[in-house]
């Protein structure tokens, strides 16, 4: 047996009894267990058990109802849950061991990781004791365990590496096709588990490419050749999602901007400082944004170090004699330092967030803090090997203490940096029945069958307060355990959920599932989409409702309700709009309501009412466009009466072009034109939506009468339309189209009623 194989199978051993003393009992009871009862961890197992269940093809049906979702963007780990669905459909039902899968392939990729890390040591490094050691330290420290915590499909450790070693085996130039097949495979499964693999690696190739032919430039027509295979492997599996999503998902208005790119970014602190429960962190410095986070640790602050030494002695020598690596390192090393660049929002936060609009893929990271975890691996093997060649010098050169001091530095700094991080996933990881509550309860089913009913006498379900998030536009995410009630009565029952906690879901549906929260005088466009004149079944949590919720509680019929839930049984006709008992209203007061210009209000004098729309053109069509600021009203309001409460409502379009939509803002001066009051809307909490376009709203009093009062619309794309200020107390009818169709305190009322 050769040394290397000998101390590879030391290293996928040493590695195996630190997972097993790390995990302990978890790794034979998996299922029992779970990291952190949270938003994200949930829906994930529960959709991917929803998936293998009931689901097929590429449609998850369990959210969104009743639209779906494609099953990439579930976040369900799509190869993982077809292999698993494949194994249903030949007998083998796991769906209710999703938790144990799982935790089992988070908890022994830390073997893998150590294998790949050994075997790109050994390319560079004979001393295969010394790999063991440093193999098993980088895998202990690595970044991705905060993703145990919840992001579970970018848990697995050693894709990184993996990658990164198929990278230098193509660069080797024997066998490319059997590497390149490799990479590709590998690159498809992990990707379509999660789209930022795929992304990761690109990047970092790209930048690798970059520096390579940099490097290479004498002989460049060469180096390009033997890049062409690497570059291949590295975008055909993006090119075949692509395709696949082309042909496959049917949504065309997701949002192509999302939250969080100058949020979830890396930095200085982020890479290079333990976090604030890791001893050495005395100073309790704050080490950056948690997406960011790739603490190098000791060893690749001493390697930093000894390579800063080695800048200044040998400064006239830069060139041949800095980087003691060899070459496949040291260009993975620049590679790695460009895509830490990116990591940092470089250079877009210094000014040039316009260059997103050009760069497309680009705008679609929310979080590229996660891409300095790959200088973290790369700095790491790098820092190792570099405090190895110091170690073989001064071992020759006698040097006792500084071999003694460095290879203890390296023990104990490991040590202490490794308990750490491991704290992240200790701390919270205690024994929770997951399968027993969220699987083997039947919590909706057992409470059906007491009252004497079914789920079959349902088509969904639409779990309260309502939880909607991943539009990037609108969050509704108050009530987690609203979340948690829908996704386990879709398990338990098989109904679908009108809920939603995916990624980057259809705009246009979202905003149609959220009219069933919004004023009544909103029509629900959702009811012509429904496939049945099934009732819905609500699962009423007891977090505190909206009053439009409440509305719809007081609507539905009591099934049965206990402390934890209560089941609700909403007609579908129940969430109808009532246009035809507002069109008599309008038709039979209009001849005795105070009339001023297009505006029409019972008052016992000119109350103060305020509006405009955009001339010749139809409700929801158009409006009046502008970037920045739209003025909409800056006036006195003569009659106002401070003791009165106003309301400020605007129409505007809903784009998919960014997360951000325009917000309503008031603001009082008094007589010195000083601010005494100022307002601002929280668009993404606002249900009340038509037809693409959202009504915005303030509600305020005036401090004085004699105050100035300006309403503006505050953003990037604003198209608006239909403004009224009025008393909130007063009703107001206004008709400034014609064809029999009119307003009512800014809420559009058809001509004729629409009925699905």
């Amino acid at each position: 047996m050769s040394s290397k194989l000998k101390w590879l199978l030391i290293s996928v051993a040493a590695q195996a009894v630190l997972v097993m003393a790390i995990f302990g009992k978890i790794l034979w009871h998996p299922n029992d267990y779970f990291f952190e009862v949270g938003a994200d961890a949930v829906k994930s197992l529960m959709c991917m058990a929803y998936y293998v269940k009931y689901d097929s093809g590429l449609h998850f049906t369990g959210e969104i109802y009743p639209y779906g979702e494609h099953i990439v963007y579930a976040d369900s780990q799509f190869p993982l849950v077809l292999t698993l669905q494949w194994l249903k459909h030949l007998g083998y039902d796991w769906s209710g061991y999703i938790p144990g899968i799982v935790n089992s392939a988070m908890m022994w990729s830390f073997v893998p990781c150590a294998i790949f890390l050994f075997l790109i040591l050994a390319s560079f490094n004979n001393r295969h004791w010394f790999n063991c050691f440093a193999a098993i330290g980088i895998t202990m420290l690595s970044p991705q365990l905060l993703r145990f915590a919840g992001h579970f499909s970018l848990s697995y450790l050693f894709f990184i590496p993996m990658e990164w070693y198929f990278m230098m085996k193509l660069m080797e130039g024997k066998k490319k096709l059997l590497w390149m097949l490799l990479m590709i495979v590998t690159l498809l499964w992990f990707g379509l588990a999660h789209l930022y693999y795929m992304a990761y690696i690109m990047l970092f190739v790209l930048a690798f490419i970059f520096v390579y032919l940099l490097r290479n430039r004498n002989a460049l027509k060469a180096a390009a050749l033997n890049c062409l295979p690497l570059l291949v492997a590295s975008f055909l599996p993006y090119v075949l999602t692509a395709v696949l999503l082309k042909f496959t998902d049917p949504v065309t208005d997701r949002v192509k901007t999302p939250w969080g790119f100058f949020f979830n970014y890396a930095s200085f602190n982020s890479v290079f400082l333990p976090p604030m429960y890791n001893p050495l962190n005395f100073l309790q410095l704050k080490n950056g944004f948690a997406e960011g986070y790739a603490y190098v640790g000791v060893v690749g602050w001493t390697g930093l170090v000894l390579l800063a030494v080695r800048l200044v002695t040998r400064a006239r020598k830069w060139k041949h004699h800095v980087l003691l690596a060899p070459e496949f390192l040291k260009t993975s090393l620049w590679a790695s330092m460009l895509v830490l660049f990116f990591s940092f929002a470089f250079p877009f936060k210094l000014g040039l967030e316009f260059l997103l609009d050009y760069l497309g893929v680009v705008n679609q990271f929310r979080s590229e803090g996660r891409f300095a975890w790959i200088f973290y691996y790369v700095f790491s093997v790098f820092s190792v090997y570099f405090i190895f060649i110091h170690l073989r010098a001064w071992k020759r050169r006698n040097e006792v203490f500084m071999c003694s001091f460095i290879f203890l530095l390296m023990v104990f700094g490991w040590s202490n940096d490794v308990l750490s991080n491991l704290k992240i996933v200790i701390n919270p990881y205690k024994p929770y029945p997951f399968k027993k509550e969220f699987y083997d309860s039947h919590p909706v089913s057992s409470r059906l069958q007491k009252a004497g009913r079914s789920a079959d006498e349902f088509q969904c379900t639409l779990a309260l307060p309502m939880y909607h998030n991943g539009s990037e536009k609108f969050w509704f995410t108050w009530a987690e355990s609203a979340l948690y009630a829908g996704l386990t009565a879709a398990y338990d029952t098989k109904l679908p959920m009108i809920d939603s906690h995916c990624g980057r879901t259809s705009l246009s549906e979202t905003m149609k599932a959220l009219q069933l929260v919004s004023d009544t005088l909103i029509a629900r466009e959702m009811l012509a989409d429904f496939p049945s004149q099934k009732p819905i079944l609500l699962l009423v949590t007891p977090d505190s409702l909206s009053d439009n919720e409440k509305i719809l509680v007081s609507k539905s019929k009591l099934i049965v309700s206990d402390s934890t839930l209560a089941l609700y049984e909403l007609p579908l006709q129940a969430l109808h709009a009532p246009f035809d008992a507002v069109r008599n209203e309008f038709e039979t007061q209009k001849d005795s309501l105070h009339q001023s210009g297009d505006y029409w209000y019972r008052s016992d004098g000119d109350a103060p009412v305020f509006g405009f729309s955009q001339e010749d053109s139809k409700p929801f069509d158009k409006g009046i466009k502008k970037n920045g600021e739209l003025s909409l009203l800056n006036k006195v309001i003569a009659q106002a009466d401070t003791a009165e409460v106003f309301e400020a409502s605007v129409w505007n379009r809903v784009f998919t072009d960014s997360y951000e939509s325009p917000e309503l803002v008031l603001r009082e001066y008094n007589s010195s034109n000083q601010i005494v009051q100022q307002l601002v809307s929280v668009p993404k909490e606002n249900p009340d939506n038509a037809y693409g376009w959202q009504r915005q709203y303030l509600r305020f009093k005036v401090h004085n009468s004699s105050n100035r009062i300006e309403i503006l619309l505050r953003g990037k794309l604003i198209e608006a339309n239909h403004f009224l200020l009025r008393p909130a107390d007063v009703t107001v009818f206004s008709q400034p189209e014609s064809g029999g169709s009119f307003w009512k305190n800014n809420f559009y009322i058809p001509a004729h009623s629409v009925r699905p």
